[in-house]
């Protein structure tokens, strides 16, 4: 998983990204932020990307549940 620091642009490196806590930390701007806050804004690059793929569009053949705090396909 990539992540790109909504403020100034830059790779976000490992170390200051905290998925569990959903925050993250640019060591070149300062700036501190919920990662949940770049699910929209494709600041979040790979595996999130395939992952918002997969759940806006589905297999054929499945189907999908929305729960208030969980997706299930």
């Amino acid at each position: 998983m990539k992540i790109i620091c909504p403020n100034c642009n830059h790779l976000i490196e490992k170390e200051n990204i905290n998925v569990e806590n959903d925050y993250g930390f640019c060591t070149i701007c300062q700036n501190a932020f919920n990662i949940s806050s770049l699910l929209n804004n494709n600041s979040i690059k790979g595996e999130i990307s395939l992952y918002e793929e997969i759940i806006n569009n589905p297999p054929k053949g499945t189907w999908k549940y929305e729960d208030f705090d969980k997706i299930t396909i």
